[in-house]
């Protein structure tokens, strides 16, 4: 775990410096503001943590994660989620709370993820896509619960 290390940047080659075998990595609470395009080859990874640092973007190997349970990308700067991360069919967990995200890029990865997962965002987000008129045929798509007594968070849920 590399959580609060004050970590601004990773090695470009951080893919081929982790062994493969690496199932969780934990770099909450840091500084960062990418990632390096060989994360993609960490491809046994279950659990990836990046939560509380400043990622404006991801990059698009993120898809041949595709043993990925956990992805938490809470308290970013994330416009935009990555095309391909609907590919990750085991993909349980996939926190976006708290970035500035464009609603079409959740609506396109929620039409495309897997039935089953969890996606945990801001309450006006949910408002903004399952909510909004013009996309009320995907609210009978998914469920959708209140995960903290603050009411800033909602958890949806993929059904069909």
């Amino acid at each position: 775990m590399l959580n609060k290390k004050g970590i601004f940047s990773l090695p470009s080659d951080l893919g081929d410096l982790i062994p493969q075998r690496v199932k969780m990595i934990g770099l909450a609470n840091n500084n960062l503001t990418s990632l390096p395009s060989s994360t993609a080859k960490l491809t046994n990874l279950s659990e990836l943590i990046l939560r509380n640092n400043q990622l404006r973007a991801l990059p698009d190997g993120l898809s041949n994660l595709k043993n990925l349970i956990l992805l938490d990308l809470r308290n970013n700067q994330l416009r935009a989620l990555p095309d391909g991360l609907s590919n990750l069919k085991k993909l349980k967990r996939l926190h976006i709370e708290n970035n500035p995200l464009d609603p079409l890029s959740v609506i396109k990865y929620l039409e495309a993820a897997p039935v089953g997962v969890y996606v945990y965002v801001s309450l006006n987000l949910v408002h903004e896509i399952l909510l909004d008129e013009k996309n009320l045929e995907l609210g009978d798509r998914y469920e959708l619960f209140d995960t903290n007594e603050s009411k800033q968070i909602a958890t949806i849920r993929k059904v069909s």
